[in-house]
């Protein structure tokens, strides 16, 4: 039988490459890795996924996907990947010329020859991995005292920038000096010169003062009595006569069939009268991009009691609302396994329109929910596939509607509820905004990778990988603006 070939990427320019041994050498840009030819396909796939990450410079990922690959198969080829991703061994192409520069990415003043992942590597490699280790090492050793002599000749040339700018000549310092003799006496005559005038000036407004006071006491007596029957006239006007006139407004409205004319005028009213009663049959008639509305029950404070969940309107029409939980409200894997998955066959998918929506909606809301058919097109700068289209009653966005409805806004970002934080979350620990990342259902840079919305509420479109933990859900829902009932008296 005719034996397959295997191919793999090129860490450095992503160029093709024939597994046809355990040491590769790209013959396009000349980089060299050690790839572990005996694994199943589903190690072999990480190996893809992680040579991806240091091709798009994702250093940080690809350390954890390769200290992954360490803890269930460790090799020399795992070792080897976790020592050059720490360096961020990686390469350019020039514009002028077209050719590849490698280099290292990431500056440390540790030993790269003391690197634990460098001998644990040289303890598993046979004699051809070995030369390609000590060659790697030996290239990142000069890559880093490079790195340190350029920030040692940046810092000497702001220093003697600083020095030069803070020079003055015995000359401009005496002339100084003088000035600021001159300054002074001067500053002062004129300071002698309007204490007088204030003085006189005072004297003045006195006597005139003593004259408008007598005028005034007879002024304030008159003055009073109006002011306060102005008070009244106001107070009667915005608590009891308006109210009263936009309340008619509105039952009218209401009792015409102009549901959304009638729900404005009932928020404003907040609990005058039966404002809220009226609103509870009519509650998304009305509503405009970025308004907010409650429907549902969700965990909150903790995981016991369950609390009104506050929306986020997206978009809204005279048959439907489109909203988005304001709060990210669970914390859960957009996939169990690491391996290839869409939103199609994702557990995130199933878990949304299961348990979830049975936790947070009664039979009669989730009727009121619509099913969306949700496209999932392919990510073609990245060459990941996004699946087929879906149809779903609860879902999350992907890159193009987030980038449509909540980028820029500030409502774009990751909130999380008390109940979420006390899952363990990722915080946003450094910039200290308490923000946190959560899903969205577009693929990332890889086939078991998917996008994210960042701390700062831009998408990640690189993304991250499928069976991450701790990371946020903000669900999204589109629900029928329908009249739900009848006042009840």
């Amino acid at each position: 039988m005719k034996k397959i070939k295997e191919y793999t990427v090129c860490r450095a320019c992503g160029e093709a490459l024939l597994i046809n041994g355990a040491v590769l050498k790209c013959p396009e840009c000349g980089a060299q890795m050690i790839f572990p030819t005996d694994a199943d396909s589903e190690i072999k796939q990480h190996y893809n996924d992680a040579f991806r990450y240091l091709l798009h410079d994702d250093f940080y990922s690809a350390i954890r996907l390769f200290e992954a690959i360490i803890k269930t198969a460790p090799s020399a080829a795992s070792h080897f990947g976790a020592f050059i991703a720490k360096y961020g061994l990686g390469a350019d192409r020039e514009r002028i010329t077209g050719n590849i520069v490698h280099s290292c990415k990431r500056r440390s003043t540790a030993d790269p020859m003391k690197d634990a992942d460098y001998l644990a590597a040289l303890s598993y490699a046979d004699n051809a991995q070995k030369s390609v280790l000590n060659e790697t090492a030996d290239f990142i050793c000069k890559e880093q005292k490079r790195l340190e002599t350029a920030e040692r000749i940046a810092a000497e040339k702001e220093e003697e920038k600083i020095g030069e700018s803070g020079l003055s000549s015995e000359f401009e310092a005496a002339q100084k000096k003088a000035e600021d003799a001159e300054r002074k006496k001067a500053e002062e005559a004129k300071r002698i010169a309007d204490e007088e005038a204030r003085r006189d000036s005072a004297r003045r407004a006195r006597i005139e003062k003593a004259k408008r006071d007598a005028q005034a006491a007879k002024i304030v007596k008159i003055s009073l009595l109006a002011v306060a029957c102005v008070a009244c006239i106001a107070f009667a006007v915005t608590k009891l006569i308006i109210p009263a006139v936009n309340y008619s407004k509105a039952v009218k409205n209401y009792e015409a069939g102009n549901y959304a004319v009638a729900a404005d005028i009932f928020r404003d009213l907040g609990d005058y009268k039966q404002s809220e009663e009226y609103l509870a049959t009519v509650p998304f008639y009305g509503l405009t991009a970025g308004d907010e509305v409650t429907f549902g029950k969700y965990h909150h404070h903790n995981g016991v009691a369950k609390y009104d969940i506050e929306w986020v309107v997206l978009e809204a029409d005279d048959e439907s609302v489109l909203l988005i939980s304001k709060y990210v409200l669970d914390v859960k894997k957009y996939h169990e396994k690491h391996i290839s998955v869409t939103w199609e066959t994702s557990d995130l998918r199933t878990y949304l329109n299961g348990e979830f929506l049975a936790a947070a909606f009664t039979g009669a809301e989730q009727n009121r929910i619509l099913t969306v058919k949700l496209e999932n097109p392919d990510v073609p700068t990245l060459g990941t596939l996004g699946g087929e289209d879906t149809e779903d009653k609860v879902f999350i966005l992907s890159n193009a509607e987030a980038e449509k409805y909540l980028v820029g806004k500030d409502y774009a970002y990751g909130v999380p509820t008390p109940y979420v934080s006390s899952l363990g979350v990722y915080i946003d620990e450094e910039g200290n905004t308490g923000r946190c990342w959560y899903w969205l259902r577009s693929p990332g840079a890889s086939q078991s990778s998917v996008s994210k919305i960042d701390y700062d509420g831009t998408v990640n479109y690189r993304g991250t990988m499928v069976d991450y933990t701790k990371y946020g859900v903000r669900p999204a829902i589109r629900v029928s603006v329908e009249k739900i009932g009848s006042l009840i008296d």
